[in-house]
């Protein structure tokens, strides 16, 4: 059972830890990466997709240690598994990189991990990749990596990937608000419902009746009105025969409907396509804020990276200007004053 109360301050945890743990470089674009990244995954907090992934990675290395390592080790191995999500680390920063390279890339965690893993496997390299290395940084090793995961993750394994992927509320016709996660799944549903390795009628039964996830309306511009009403209607005789199901989606929460870049501080609201066409825009401003304020408040900076950083930097010249005075001093024999 949903927990509105434990979610909402888990959400408000999640948002502060970007900000005061994750460089805002990282953190600039999640409204963007909320679009490309994997529908399932559009309604996760950004440390939420990041947990998902750590735990995706652990089982990922285990698979492969079974196959190239020692099957006893690959039982208990768990690599990444004590990253803290609440402190800022080298560990946490390649993991949280890693998975936004997983959202751009619009693939499944499981499937992007274990593509990398055999990647590697494959050109004998004795070490599994840590996440900072799960994909080549350039030249022709990424072209390499890049042709044969084109390879791979062609339309007959998305459709694959996405007949896995239990319905979700969010996405069901009858709760649409126009959320731009929601524009995004529709939009993905017809163009795999317009390529010409797609049968239109279990296409139908499936998105339109049986899951509920895709409304006849707007299947009728893309299929022709006729071709969706007869589908529609022959679907809905096997729902009423048993020969097909129809997933039943109770209402989801409010809290439920917010999207993975939702309050997220790092976005610049001002100058972003995506947001500008969100409902729940003026919302995540407020909650963004909120963050911003609570941040600064128990750390001094709406930016404590920053902040971090430039005190380092002035401790380093002053550490650097007295040994400066110290060495004048030992050249000329001076004491120099406090």
């Amino acid at each position: 059972m949903f927990d509105a109360a434990v979610y909402s301050k888990c959400r408000f945890a999640d948002m502060i830890a970007m900000a005061e743990i994750i460089p805002k470089t990282y953190s600039m674009d999640e409204e963007k990466l909320m679009i490309s990244s994997w529908p399932a995954y559009r309604f996760l907090s950004p440390m939420q997709k990041t947990r998902l992934f750590v735990a995706e990675y652990n089982n990922a290395y285990r698979d492969n240690a079974r196959v190239n390592m020692d099957r006893n080790y690959a039982e208990t191995a768990n690599v990444i598994g004590k990253i803290s999500f609440s402190k800022q680390s080298t560990q946490l920063t390649q993991a949280w990189n890693a998975r936004r390279f997983a959202d751009m890339a619009a693939l499944p965690y499981d499937f992007f991990l274990r593509f990398s893993f055999e990647f590697y496997s494959r050109r004998k390299r004795k070490e599994s990749p840590r996440p900072n290395q799960l994909c080549p940084k350039e030249g022709p090793m990424l072209a390499v990596w890049a042709d044969i995961l084109d390879a791979q993750w062609t339309i007959e394994r998305k459709k694959l990937e996405l007949s896995r992927m239990a319905p979700m509320a969010q996405y069901a016709v009858d709760y649409v608000t126009g959320l731009p996660a929601q524009t995004a799944f529709e939009r993905e549903l017809l163009e795999i419902g317009s390529d010409p390795s797609t049968r239109l009628s279990p296409f139908l039964a499936n998105w339109v009746v049986a899951k509920a996830q895709l409304a006849p309306a707007a299947c009728v511009g893309a299929f022709g009105e006729e071709i969706v009403t007869r589908e529609v209607a022959f679907a809905e005789e096997d729902i009423a025969s048993g020969k097909l199901t129809r997933h039943h989606h109770e209402a989801p929460h409010r809290l439920q409907r917010l999207q993975s870049c939702f309050g997220a501080t790092g976005i610049d609201h001002d100058t972003s396509d995506v947001c500008a066409s969100c409902p729940d825009i003026a919302k995540c401003r407020a909650f963004a804020a909120k963050s911003l304020d609570f941040v600064e408040q128990r750390t001094g900076s709406a930016d404590p990276i920053l902040e971090r950083k430039r005190k380092l930097g002035r401790d380093r010249t002053a550490k650097s200007r007295a040994n400066a005075k110290l060495a004048a001093a030992s050249s000329t024999g001076i004491i120099p004053e406090e």
